[in-house]
C-alpha cells in the first residue's frame, strides 16, 4: 500500500553502508552502521535474496506468488501455506479483531473496483457495485491453521491484499536476518515502514522525520528512536479526483468506500513493524477518537495523528507519545 512515510532525518552522517532495492512496489533501503566494507557482499547479497523470496510470497503483482495461489483457492477448501504466510495472516487477523474490522486484509475487491489496482487509474463505482463487493470483504472468512500450515478462504470471491502489513513484516524479517549475522546497529526502511535497530552512525538514536502532508519531502516532526518500529499511513500521495471530489486509496472495509475523516496521516510507534504498519492503517480508518481509544493502554504502542482543520494542521497524540505533541 503506497502511503505517507517517515524518513531518516539529520545532518551530515557518519560512515555507514547503504543499499536500496525496489521491492513490493516501493524502495526498500538498508543502512548499517559500523560494518566493515569487506563484509558488504557477505551481508547484503543474502539479505536481498531473502527480501526477494519474501516478496514472491506476498506480492499481488507476481502471478505465481503464494498470495495469488491462495486467492485462487477461495471457496475450494484448505491449501498449504508457508510459515511466513501463516504468520502474516495470523497477525492480520489479530489487527482486524483489535480494530473491529477497520483493518481488513480481504479489502482487495474494493481496491479493484475503486481502480487502485491493478491499473491504479481511479474509478467511482455505483452504490450497488459497492454493496455487492463489500459482501466479499470479511477478515473472518480467512481461516488459518498454524499447526497444519494451511489457509482456507471459506467463501468464493474473497481475496487477500497484504499491502497494509507485508512491508512491515518484511522489515521485521530483514532486521532478524541482520541480527543473526551480528549486526547491532541498522535501519531498514520499506517505503516508510521503518525499524530502528541500535544506534545511528556516530552514536545516539536514529533520527526519523515524519513527513508534512502539505509539503512532501519535508519533516513536520522529528523522532529519535532505538530498537523500535515506526510506520506512517496517509492518503495524500495516492488518490484521484472525480467531479471535484478527492478519493484516497485507504479503504474503510465497513462502508466499502475510501476512509473519510479530517485525519491526513497517522504515525505509529510499536515493538515491531508489522504491527505498526497494520495499526497505522486501522487508526486512519477509525479516525481520531476511535483510533486513540483503540491504542491507549496498549504496551509499547503510541500514535501521532495529523489532522487538517480550517486549512491548518493539528496534531493529536496518545498519552505516551515521545515529546510534547499531545494536542
Amino acid at each position: 500500500m503506497p502511503a505517507a512515510f517517515s524518513r531518516p532525518f539529520g545532518g551530515r552522517p557518519a560512515p555507514s553502508l547503504k543499499e536500496s532495492r525496489l521491492l513490493m512496489g516501493t524502495v526498500v533501503s538498508v543502512e548499517i552502521a559500523g560494518l566493515p566494507r569487506e563484509r558488504r557482499e557477505e551481508i547484503f547479497n543474502p539479505l536481498w535474496a531473502e527480501a526477494e523470496r519474501l516478496e514472491a510470497l506476498f506480492s499481488r503483482y507476481q502471478p505465481e506468488s503464494e498470495l495469488n495461489r491462495i486467492n485462487r483457492s477461495a471457496g475450494l477448501g484448505e491449501v498449504k501455506a508457508s510459515p511466513e504466510m501463516v504468520e502474516v495472516l495470523i497477525l492480520a487477523g489479530e489487527a482486524s479483531e483489535l480494530s473491529g474490522g477497520a483493518f481488513d486484509a480481504t479489502v482487495a475487491p474494493l481496491m479493484e473496483i475503486w481502480g487502485f489496482f491493478p491499473q491504479r487509474e481511479g474509478a467511482v463505482p455505483g452504490p450497488e457495485e459497492i454493496e455487492a463487493t463489500r459482501r466479499r470483504v470479511d477478515w473472518r472468512a480467512v481461516e488459518v491453521g498454524r499447526d497444519k500450515g494451511v489457509v482456507n478462504l471459506t467463501r468464493p470471491g474473497v481475496e487477500i491484499d497484504l499491502g497494509g502489513i507485508a512491508k512491515g513484516y518484511i522489515v521485521d524479517r530483514l532486521i532478524d536476518f541482520l541480527k543473526g549475522r551480528g549486526v547491532t546497529d541498522a535501519l531498514v526502511n520499506a517505503g516508510g515502514d521503518i525499524y530502528c535497530l541500535g544506534q545511528r552512525p556516530g552514536g545516539g538514536p536514529w533520527r526519523i522525520g515524519v513527513e508534512d502532508p502539505d509539503r512532501p519531502g519535508q519533516a513536520v516532526k522529528t523522532l529519535e528512536l532505538s530498537d523500535i518500529a515506526v510506520a506512517t499511513s496517509g492518503d495524500y500521495q495516492n488518490y484521484f479526483i472525480h467531479d471535484l471530489r478527492r478519493y484516497g486509496h485507504i479503504m474503510d472495509p465497513r462502508t466499502g468506500r475510501p476512509a473519510e475523516s479530517p485525519v491526513e496521516a497517522v504515525t505509529v510507534i510499536a515493538p515491531n513493524c508489522a504491527l505498526a504498519d497494520a495499526l497505522a492503517t486501522a487508526v486512519f480508518v477509525l479516525g481520531e477518537e476511535e483510533g486513540l481509544k483503540m491504542i491507549e493502554g496498549r504496551k509499547g504502542v503510541e500514535i501521532l495523528l495529523i489532522l487538517a482543520e480550517d486549512g491548518r494542521l493539528r496534531f493529536r497524540a496518545s498519552s505516551g507519545w515521545p515529546g510534547s505533541d499531545k494536542d
